[in-house]
């Protein structure tokens, strides 16, 4: 339907003289793909894909298709360089393709082939040494002739005269960048929208029982009892205002969030985004997301041990990766962590 639609504009009489026909799509890659292959769209920009690193543009048929980034993390810029004498007397159709003139895309395809350039290296260097077939060796071997020529020939094509250009590049937005009103409204506006609707379609969504004679937990309050110094400290650390963050934000039942936010989320007697324990116990990242469920710890007057003392690295990757936490580093965030009454001993004698 997209692509009929687009042909029909194309159609129109006013479109034909356009130097540029730019299609915008949030249907995923096979649709981006299939609207680039109309005849007389020359760019695609592609919204809403759920990639972790940046697209560099890609050539599908005649045209080109850009990713436009992910979740607002970063822009995608484009130059476009339309020389008249690529667009004089023909119709967007009848023109010469865009031409991808982008460093990005250069060093992309680079890092690709150095990496296959290796595998291959270190391929032909085992099936020589067991002795494999000689002629299937020595077509792997002119194969990575072939490799490393375009790898020695890369290079930014220079902008043509006589031909219309586009270069990419990709721009990181750092957490305080400027934000356009308009845009920002309409985030807020969706993100309000998505947590009435979960409120109310997942109020019943409650956490799976934990198996018989298993831990449950129980929520930070419940430790502060006997561990008074590190459940202060807690609270007066991002980990114990955690849950505030999502609710200012209007994202407290979004799904793609609020399990970074809150104490057991899923797990047998833990939480979901709308059952966070007995008033609201285990909001926030707690105790037990690093130590394990406690009931049995606190029932017992903490004569059975917590699950883990000694926090292994996985536990904090889960959300302190990449897209959330690019500069996270366990060893030194670990040391962050251990302070009186946590690790240390308690300040003063007292617990």
């Amino acid at each position: 339907a997209a692509e009929a639609s687009t042909r029909r504009l194309l159609d129109l009489p006013e479109n034909a003289s356009r130097s540029l026909v730019v299609v915008l799509t949030r249907g995923g890659r096979r649709s981006a793909r299939a609207l680039a292959r109309v005849s007389g769209v020359d760019v695609v920009v592609m919204g809403g894909a759920d990639v972790d690193e940046p697209i560099p543009p890609a050539e599908v048929g005649d045209a080109l298709v850009l990713h436009a980034s992910r979740q607002g993390q970063g822009l995608t810029l484009a130059r476009v360089y339309l020389p008249a004498a690529a667009n004089e007397g023909a119709s967007p159709s009848e023109r010469p393709s865009i031409v991808d003139v982008s460093p990005w895309s250069v060093e992309t395809r680079r890092a690709t082939l150095t990496a296959d350039v290796r595998e291959l290296e270190a391929n032909l260097a085992r099936w020589e040494a067991e002795g494999a077939d000689a002629a299937q060796v020595s077509r792997q071997r002119a194969r990575l002739v072939a490799m490393q020529a375009e790898l020695d020939g890369l290079a930014p094509p220079p902008v043509p005269s006589d031909r219309r250009a586009l270069a990419a590049t990709f721009v990181e937005l750092p957490p305080d960048a400027p934000r356009e009103a308009e845009v920002t409204a309409a985030m807020e506006a969706l993100a309000r929208r998505v947590n009435d609707h979960n409120r109310i379609a997942l109020a019943d969504w409650a956490p799976e029982p934990p198996a018989e004679g298993e831990p449950r937990f129980v929520g930070s309050a419940a430790c502060a009892s006997c561990h008074a110094q590190a459940f202060e400290w807690w609270r007066n650390h991002p980990h114990g205002r955690a849950y505030s963050t999502l609710e200012v934000r209007h994202k407290q039942y979004n799904l793609t969030c609020v399990g970074c936010h809150v104490t057991g989320y899923l797990q047998p007697g833990g939480s979901t985004v709308t059952q966070l324990g007995e008033d609201g116990a285990l909001r926030n990242v707690g105790c037990e997301n690093c130590h394990g469920p406690g009931s049995a710890h606190v029932a017992s007057d903490g004569t059975v041990a917590s699950a883990r003392t000694d926090v292994p690295e996985r536990i904090c990757v889960g959300c302190h990766n990449p897209e959330h936490s690019d500069h996270f580093m366990y060893d030194v965030y670990r040391r962050t962590l251990i302070v009186p009454g946590h690790g240390l001993p308690p300040a003063g004698g007292t617990p």
